[in-house]
C-alpha cells in the first residue's frame, strides 16, 4: 500500500512539473542547468511531503512505532519568520528612536565632563532668575482650556489624514502610467506606475516646498500687526478657516473624485504661519513665566499624544474615510474657536498698537531679528534649520515610496514611532538632562539626536 501511495506521488509530482514548466523553459542562448536542479528540488519537496504524510498515517495505524522527527525545513522557517518578525517590528524601534536618543546621551555626558565649570555657572544664573515656581494646576487649565482643546483636537486630525495625503496625489497620477486603470497606491507601491507616480509627487513637493516659506514671510507680519491691533482672537479665527479649507478640498477630491488640481491650489492657503498668534495667546493668558513653561509642557505632550492615537485610528481606516474625518475634525475646532475661544489680549484699544498698512509688508518685521546679539543667534539657527528641514523632509517621503515601496500603512507606523520618540525625549530625556546641562546642553544633545535619526 505504501509503495502504491509513493507511485502514485511521483506521479502528481511528474505531472505538476509539466504545469509549472514554462517557468524553467530555456530561453534561446541561455543554459538549463538552473531549471534541472529547481525541477530536482520540487521533486525531493513532493517526496518529503509524501514520506512526512505517510509517517503520520503509518503513525496512526501501528501505534508503536515514534512518531516522526520534525523535518529540518520547518524548523528553518520557523527561525526565518521570528528574524522576519523582528526586523519589521523591532529594527525600526532601535533605529529610529533609542540608538538616536542612546547616542544624544552619550554626547550630553561628554559636555558635561568637559564643560562642567560652565554648566554649573549657567545653572547658578538660571536658579536665581527661576526662584518662583509654578502655580498650581487649578490657576493654569482655566486660562489655556479653550486653546488647549483646539490643539489637541487639530493634531488628532492631523493625525488621522495627514499621512493619507500623498496617497491620494499618487493614485491619480498612477492612472496616468497604467492606461487609466485605477490603482490603490495605499497598499501597490511596489507597482511599476505608483513608483512613476512618486517622481511626479516628488516634482509637487518641491514646488510646494519654494512656495511655503515665501508665504510664511509674506502672511507672518500681517498676522501679527492685525492680531497686535485687533485682537489674538479674529487673527485665531482666520488660522483656524485657512486650515479648514485645504482638509475641505482634499476630501472632495476623494469622494466626489474631483480633480487633485483642486486641492493643490487651495492648500496654499493653508501655509500661512499658524503657531505665532496661539503662543501670543498663551502668553497673554498666563503672565508668570515659570507657570507659562509648566503649561507649554501640559500643551506639548498633550499634542504628541494626541497625534499618536490619530495615527493609529487613521491606520485602520481607508483613504476616503481618513480624509472626510481630518476635515471634520479642523471643522470642529473652528466651531470651538468661534464659540468658545476668549479674546486674550485684554489691554484697552486705545493701548494697543496702533494698525497701519506699513506693517503689512514683510520687511517691516526684519528689525526685530537684529536688536540684540543673542537674537541674531537664534536667528540664524532658525534659518538653518529651516533650509534642513524644507529639504528634509520635502524629499523624504517620495524617496521612501519610490526605493521602498513605502506604503501608507508603513506611513502612519512611521509617524507614531516618530511621535513616541519625542514623548520619550520630553519625558525621561528633558527630566535627566535639565538639572545636568541646563537649556543649552539639552538643546545640544537634542539636536545630536535629531541628526541621527534622519541619518
Amino acid at each position: 500500500m505504501r509503495l502504491l501511495c509513493l507511485f502514485v506521488a511521483v506521479l502528481y509530482a511528474t505531472v505538476h512539473s509539466q504545469e509549472i514548466s514554462p517557468r524553467f523553459q530555456c530561453e534561446e542562448g541561455n543554459d538549463c542547468a538552473d531549471g534541472s536542479s529547481d525541477l530536482e528540488e520540487i521533486f525531493q519537496v513532493k517526496l518529503l511531503q509524501v514520506n512526512a504524510e505517510l509517517g503520520r498515517t503509518s503513525g496512526h495505524l501501528h501505534s508503536s512505532q515514534a512518531p516522526p522527527a520534525p523535518l529540518p525545513l520547518h524548523r528553518q522557517s520557523l527561525t526565518v519568520e521570528i528574524l522576519e518578525q523582528a526586523e519589521q517590528y523591532l529594527a525600526p524601534i532601535l533605529t529610529s528612536v533609542l540608538l538616536p536618543h542612546a547616542l544624544a546621551f552619550g554626547v550630553a555626558q561628554c559636555l558635561l565632563r568637559y564643560h562642567r565649570g560652565k554648566a554649573a555657572e549657567f545653572l547658578n544664573e538660571e536658579t536665581e532668575t527661576l526662584e518662583n515656581k509654578p502655580r498650581s494646576f487649578s490657576y493654569i487649565l482655566p486660562r489655556v482650556a479653550p486653546m488647549w482643546i483646539i490643539h489637541v483636537l487639530s493634531l488628532f486630525a492631523y493625525g488621522i489624514s495627514a499621512p493619507s495625503l500623498d496617497y491620494m496625489y499618487l493614485n491619480s497620477f498612477a492612472q496616468k502610467y497604467s492606461d487609466g486603470l485605477p490603482l490603490d497606491c495605499s497598499s501597490q507601491m511596489q507597482s511599476l506606475p505608483c513608483s512613476r507616480a512618486a517622481v511626479d509627487v516628488t516634482q509637487l513637493k518641491v514646488a510646494k516646498g519654494c512656495a511655503h516659506p515665501v508665504i510664511q514671510f509674506a502672511a507672518g507680519p500681517a498676522l501679527g500687526a492685525v492680531s497686535d491691533a485687533f485682537g489674538r482672537r479674529p487673527a485665531v479665527l482666520f488660522i483656524r478657516v485657512a486650515l479648514l479649507l485645504p482638509t475641505m478640498a482634499a476630501a472632495a477630491v476623494v469622494w466626489f473624485d474631483l480633480s487633485i488640481w483642486l486641492e493643490f491650489g487651495v492648500q496654499f492657503i493653508g501655509m500661512i504661519p499658524f503657531e505665532p498668534v496661539p503662543i501670543a495667546w498663551y502668553i497673554d493668558r498666563i503672565d508668570h513665566t515659570p507657570s507659562l513653561v509648566l503649561a507649554a509642557s501640559m500643551v506639548e505632550s498633550s499634542c504628541i499624544l494626541s497625534t499618536i492615537l490619530g495615527s493609529l485610528l487613521g491606520s485602520s481606516l481607508s483613504l476616503k474615510t481618513a480624509m472626510l474625518l481630518g476635515m471634520l475634525g479642523k471643522l470642529v475646532c473652528l466651531l470651538i474657536a468661534i464659540c468658545c475661544l476668549p479674546e486674550s489680549l485684554t489691554v484697552p484699544q486705545q493701548q494697543r498698537v496702533k494698525f497701519a498698512w506699513s506693517n503689512l509688508l514683510p520687511t517691516s518685521a526684519l528689525r526685530i531679528l537684529f536688536q540684540s546679539p543673542l537674537v541674531e543667534k537664534i536667528t540664524a539657527i532658525g534659518i538653518f534649520d529651516a533650509f534642513h528641514y524644507n529639504g528634509f523632509y520635502t524629499l523624504s517621503a517620495q524617496f521612501l515610496q519610490q526605493r521602498l515601496a513605502w506604503s501608507r500603512q508603513d506611513s502612519y507606523v512611521n509617524g507614531m514611532l516618530e511621535q513616541g520618540s519625542q514623548m520619550l525625549w520630553l519625558t525621561v530625556g528633558v527630566s535627566a538632562l535639565w538639572p545636568l546641562l541646563g537649556q543649552v546642553g539639552i538643546i545640544a544633545s537634542a539636536t545630536v539626536a535629531a541628526g541621527i535619526s534622519h541619518l
